[in-house]
């Protein structure tokens, strides 16, 4: 990963005083926060992992609920008025 630092004066015309940043000491502050190539490798990996299985879970959730609202739905079918809905009444559950 790679960017660009820049003083203002360097972009746009100032009279402001240049020389004033101490970028190295910066600069060597960033650099020791940065992730190696490896560890940045291995974060991607870990994040399509992690996508992959919630994506799972998620359909998986998501079969469920509709598995409850389709029998529920016979139930109401089959029993109009017992549940307080009505035959015709559908149910349909959703994520909060």
């Amino acid at each position: 990963m790679a960017a660009n630092l820049w003083e203002h004066r360097e972009l746009s015309q100032t009279a402001c005083p240049s020389g004033r940043i101490p970028w190295d000491e910066i600069i060597a502050e960033l650099e020791d926060d940065m992730p190696s190539e490896a560890e940045w490798e291995a974060f991607k990996a870990d994040y399509e992992a992690f996508k992959k299985a919630t994506t799972g879970a998620d359909k998986q959730l998501t079969d469920y609920a509709n598995n409850i609202a389709a029998q529920l739905n016979d139930h109401i079918a089959h029993h109009p008025g017992g549940t307080g809905l009505q035959s015709g009444d559908t149910v349909k559950l959703v994520k909060p």
